[in-house]
Order: structure tokens, then sequence, then C-alpha cells
């Protein structure tokens, strides 16, 4: 069932938790309202009505919020009816309503996880991490995106092997040209130098900020394969730095010694205030993306470029004092120093730093993080057991198809699993293997697929566990549900009632048939092309009789729309006036067409009869049903009003 947004809307807006809950009148928090039994206090009602949105930006007086309580306090109560209808005719348990719940569930669990905890807990992670860099080396065994689990074991046990002898006291970095895959030759592993928060990826950057100085890591996974760290040092982080510089390439030894020379006679100049630093950009500079930015490359900080570089750039300390000429492995630099980063609060401060963050593949890729957070709320507990004794067959008979895969007696029982007090077994897991992978041959099983698992289970949980965790998930759950079916039980009621009520309908039209009239119409049709030839065709056509409609298979790139309007003021229809009926207008250019308009005919102005009249009708009987239908609700449920002791 889907529900047209303004119309769900505006329900929401009148929406409680559930239904109103019963209170003992006091003069603390009065009785101003009772239906079907249960008392409405005028806390509940104050409540209801601010959450409206109804508080203008000045607030209201005394006088005001009295006036407007009391006004409110009907649309209320009829809501209150409306909604203890729909649960005495049995909406509550509509499979269609309960459905489009599940739906709505499902899809803003995920964002409320993000919003009210997940965003937060990683901008303070992100904070905490940008006050330390870290200089560490690393040995990385590459792997492709779900590797075998032979490649998986030989690449883990190859770094649990260097992490030994690392820790026996041999040299890192040479361990890394061993035991690192290599790229073109060179190896993908290696000295790191000083880098902070965001400068890696997450799984990456999670193991380096969480091994001690002189330590190394056990072998952890990323999307690039299998890693070991060692961390070297940390430092407090330097603010970042706006720079300026006037650069010069090089492709050889030779070439270089001749830029630093050169470089030196432009920092002569500059030193001797000969030139201005936007001159010696102009003149000088052979970076092109930033001569137009008066040599401007951003802002810099360690880890995002060659340590050379930034070794130099992040010790200059003045505002627009500039360095000598130096090689920064991609050429000659004489960098000027614009600006030191600073924040004038906290809010500020993070404010930067949550751009920052959102600016991460990190923050992009939220689900898994929030997955993260949903098992951890749900005290979820995988079995490594379960899946290995389920998983040994599998890797045994590699090739085969799984309907020929054998498993000792007992296994498909074990639990693999475990979340929110509910167990999986190895037997419901390969349920969902056959549900959802290639079971052919057993070569389409990977390690990834048992985490594919936990996130489907995650997934099924996900809006029990969100309920008990945040009570206002919970609450705006229950909103959105009588939403629904306070929208479903006044279309029953009213707008579905009141299109079949056709003795009403007829009724009301017979006694006023003259308010139901058409004014005089034009029937025509719009002639488009891109361009003048297809359109000349078309009006040849045309003049020869063949019908407009036909014109639609007959022309290819021929656009050819047909309406009614009573109104020639406007643009294209003016065109219209002085055509008569078959009539074609001038071309002119519309939507970037060249168009035409046809008039097909002209009927003057009459009294429409029932079936033409019929849903103007319905539109003007629904208010009065709607009234009707309310009416007998304030009786059915005893509806009583207390405006007096809104005080």
């Amino acid at each position: 069932m889907k529900i047209n947004n303004f119309v769900l809307t505006s329900l929401l807006l009148l929406t409680v938790g559930a239904c109103s809950s019963s209170q003992t009148a006091s003069t603390e928090d009065p009785v101003v309202a009772r239906v079907a039994g249960e008392d409405v206090s005028l806390s509940e009602l104050t409540y209801q009505f601010y959450r409206s949105g109804a508080r203008p930006e000045a607030g209201f007086t005394p006088e005001e919020e009295i006036r407007e309580l009391r006004a409110f306090l009907p649309l209320y109560t009829d809501y209150l009816a409306k909604l203890a209808e729909a649960k005495s005719a049995g909406y509550f348990e509509m499979p269609e309503i309960l459905d489009e719940l599940a739906s709505y569930e499902q899809q803003t669990a995920q964002p409320y996880w993000l919003e009210n905890q997940v965003k937060d807990e990683l901008l303070n992670e992100y904070i905490e991490r940008a006050q330390t860099e870290i200089h560490a080396s690393h040995i990385l065994i590459t792997l492709p995106q779900n590797p075998v689990r032979a490649d998986t074991l030989r690449a883990y046990n190859r770094l649990v092997e260097a992490r030994e002898k690392a820790l026996a006291g041999e040299n890192f970095d040479s361990l890394s040209v061993v035991y690192s895959s290599t790229q073109q030759g060179r190896s993908v592993g290696g000295d790191l130098g000083y880098f902070s928060v965001g400068w890696a990826v997450k799984d990456f950057e999670d193991a380096v900020y969480s091994t001690p100085v002189g330590q190394v890591s056990m072998p952890f996974r990323s999307q690039f394969g299998y890693h070991i760290v060692k961390v070297h040092d940390t430092r407090p982080s330097s603010p970042d730095r706006q720079l300026a510089h006037i650069f010069f390439p090089t492709r050889s030894e030779d070439e270089i010694q001749e830029a630093l020379e050169f470089a030196g006679d432009v920092y002569n100049e500059l030193a001797l205030q000969q030139i201005t630093w936007d001159q010696a950009v102009e003149q000088y500079s052979q970076d092109q993306q930033s001569i137009p930015n008066q040599g401007s490359i951003g802002w810099v900080n360690y880890g995002r470029y060659d340590p050379r570089f930034t070794d130099v750039v992040m010790n200059i300390e003045q505002a627009g004092s500039f360095t000598e000429p130096f090689y920064s492995g991609y050429g000659v630099h004489i960098v000027r120093l614009d600006s030191i980063r600073t924040f004038v609060d906290d809010e500020s401060y993070r404010r930067e730093m949550l751009e920052k963050l959102e600016a991460l593949p990190r923050f992009r890729q939220t689900e898994e993080f929030t997955n993260q957070h949903v098992r951890r709320a749900g005290n979820a507990t995988v079995y490594a057991e379960g899946f290995d004794a389920f998983e040994a067959p599998i890797y045994d008979h590699m090739g085969r198809g799984f309907h020929s895969l054998e498993w000792e007696n007992g296994v498909l029982e074990l639990p693999v699993f475990k979340l929110n007090n509910q167990t999986y077994s190895a037997g419901d897991y390969l349920e969902w293997i056959y549900a959802n992978i290639d079971t052919s041959s057993s070569t389409n099983y990977h390690f990834s697929v048992r985490e594919r698992y936990i996130d489907a289970v995650t997934s099924n949980h996900i809006t029990e566990i969100t309920k008990n965790t945040f009570p206002e998930f919970a609450r705006l759950s229950r909103e959105y549900l009588n939403g629904l079916v306070i929208f479903k039980v006044s279309e029953d009621s009213v707008w579905n009632y009141a299109r079949y009520d056709t003795l009403s309908i007829r009724a009301m039209y017979d006694a006023n048939p003259d308010n139901y009239r058409f004014d005089e119409r034009y029937f025509y049709y719009r002639i488009a092309a891109n361009n003048d030839a297809v359109l000349d065709e078309a009006i040849t056509l045309l003049e020869s009789g063949v019908s407009p409609d036909s014109l639609r298979n007959d022309l290819p790139g021929l656009l050819v729309r047909s309406d009614v309007i009573n109104d020639l003021s406007q643009r294209p229809f003016l065109h219209l006036q002085g055509v008569e009926e078959g009539g074609l207008t001038n071309r002119f250019e519309y939507r970037n067409r060249r168009t035409v308009l046809l008039l097909d005919r002209i009927e003057p102005e009459r009294t429409m009869n029932f079936d033409e009249a019929y849903f103007r009708v319905v539109s003007e009987y629904q208010p009065i049903r709607e009234e009707a239908w309310v009416s007998r609700l304030r009786d059915a449920y005893g509806v009583e009003l207390f405006p007096e002791r809104i005080q």
C-alpha cells in the first residue's frame, strides 16, 4: 500500500505514540477531553499541539496559547476517535498496513543509527586520532576481493612468520622487501612516514592506531590484502598549512642541480625584493595548475605528499615567509606559508572535522559500521567452530556442487551465529546459501559469504534492536503505524465511500446541475520536431488528409500531443487565436522544438452531464460525507470536550 506523502504527512502531525494515555483529573494537569473512555490531559494536548509545528517564531502570549489550544482540541479528539474506530475495525492487523510499516522501519533504521550514534562516534574517533601523527611501516601481501581459503591461509602464515622475525630483532623495512607483494617490480610495503587520521583506509587506520610504539600488529585484512604494521613513533599533530609554491619539475639528477641553481637566483630576487611573489610565480613557476592562483596549492599536512616535501614545509612558522629552494621528489620548490589553520571555537573545529570525515569513503560506507553497532546492541556471538565445521567439506571438495556435499551427523545443528537471543544453526546458514549464491560449484564459496550471511541476519533484526535501543525510534514507528491506519480508515470510510455512494452523488448533481458546466473549450494537437524538414513533411501529410494521430507512427522524431484548454491568453496557445477549426498556426519555437498547433474543434460552453461531472461532484460530496462520519464517531466513542479547563 503506497500512500500520498502529503496526505500522510498531514496525518502524522496529529499522531500519538499509541492512543491517548489515561490520566486522572487534577488542577495541575486537568482532563480537557474524553474519547473512548480514555482521558485526554492538558499536557498531552499541549504536547501534540506543539509537535504539529504550531509554535510561531515569536511564541504565543498566554491568551493566544489558550485560544489556539481550544481550537486544536476538537481536531485532536476527532483524530483519536478515528484511531479508536480503526482499532475496533482491525486496521492495525491488516497485512498491507503491516507490510508498509515494515518497509518504513527497514528503510529508516540504518539512517537513524547513523544520525543518533554512528556519526557521533565516527566523528569523536576522527577528532581523537587527528591529535596524533604516527610513523609506521607495513608489510602487505595483496589478495583479490574474494580469495580462496588456501591463498588466505598462505598470506596469513607468511605474515606471522615475518612478524616473528621482526619481534626477534630483524629490520622491519628489510623484511618488507622480502615478504611484501610487488607491483611493477616495486614492493607495495615499506616505510609510510608520518600520517594521521583519514590518510589510510579504515581497517588499516584502526590497526595502526591500536598498535603501541615499537610493536608489530598481528596480520589484519584490508581491501588490498593482508598486512602487518610496525609503529615506529608518534607525535602531536601539526595544524594544516596553506601554502603557495614556485615549482621547477625535474626528470634527472642533472636537472635537479640545474633547477636548484636557477631557483636560487629566483630566491635571491625575492629575498632582495627585486620582484614580488606574484610576479615570480607568473614568470618562473612551471606548475600550470597553481599559476592562476598565485601558486596556491591549498592546505597541506603530513601523509598526503612525499615526506621530503612535508618535512620542509610543515616547519615554516611565520605567514608570508618562504623557503630556500629544495628538492622534494617531485621537483624543486620555493614554498611560501600563507596561513596556519586555526579555529575560533570547538564548534567550528568539530564542523571542519565533520566536513573532512564526510569526504572520506568510510563515511559513505556507514552500513558496515551501523551493522557493527546493531550487533553489539543485540549481543551478537559468532561461533567460529560451527562455521569451520560447516566449511570443512566445502574446502575439502572444492569444485563439487553443494548438492553432492555431505556433513557429519550433528554439524548442521551446530550454532554459527546468535543475535538478539536468537540462535542460527549451520543448517540455517546452508538454507540461506542455497537462496543467495550459485551452489553449482563450491568454488563460488568464499569467506565473504560468511560475512554476507551475518549482515543479512543483522538486517532481519535491525528494526527490533533499533526499537529496543532507541525509545524515540519506537515512538516514531508507532506514530507511522497510526498514520497508516488513519489514512486507510479515512480512505475506506470517506474517500472510497463517497465515490461509490452513487445515490447521494446523483441527488447532489440533480439538485444543482447548472453548478457543473464546461467553459468554451478548444481541442488541439501540438506537433513538434527538431528541425523544419520533419515538420514540413508532417504539415504536407496533414494537408493531404492524414490524421494527426497517425503521424506518430509515420514520421520518426515527430512529437504529437493532443489536449483541451479553455484559455488562449498564455503561450503557446495564444497562437490559436483567430485560427478556424481544422486550421494550423504558423510555426514557432517551443521547448527547443519547431512547433505548430492544429485546432481540431471548438466546443461552446454547456452544462456537464452526470458522467462528466462525476468526479467534481464526488470532491464536493467528500467533506459532507466526512462530517457525517466524524459525527457518528463522536457519538460512538463518547467524545466529550472540556475547553473551559484550558486555562
